[in-house]
């Protein structure tokens, strides 16, 4: 039920979007943005499950949310290398107490050539 309430936030949030008379023109800027965002997004997804076809192992979900985190914020215009660290241990941490934690998920958190 959730879901289809999401989806259909989703799709009235879209509708609005589609009918507004002048819509928000995309430029090279946001278009940077948002190729940063989904490269954060895959890169995230590769350290998690590795990309096995060229050799390269896992390298766990809290190496992977720093390097993920380095990639999203190539997004923003001011970049701060403390607050991105900040970000990414504050956003590790949270991330290790709601996975393995709290719901029990059996996830690689570390790279598995150092921990075995």
């Amino acid at each position: 039920m959730a879901g289809i309430l999401c989806a259909l936030a989703g799709d009235i949030v879209m509708a609005m979007t589609l009918l507004q008379r002048n819509p928000l023109r995309v430029g090279p800027r946001l278009a940077t943005s948002l190729l940063a965002v989904l490269g954060g997004n895959a890169l995230f997804a590769m350290a998690l499950g590795g990309f096995s076809d060229y050799g390269l192992p896992a390298i766990g979900m809290v190496s992977g949310i720093y390097l993920a985190g380095f990639a999203w914020r190539l997004s923003g215009e001011d970049i701060r290398p403390a607050a991105l660290l900040a970000f990414a241990g504050v956003l590790g941490l949270g991330s290790y107490l709601a996975h393995v934690v709290t719901l029990g998920i059996p996830m690689p958190l570390w790279p598995s050539f150092i921990v075995g």
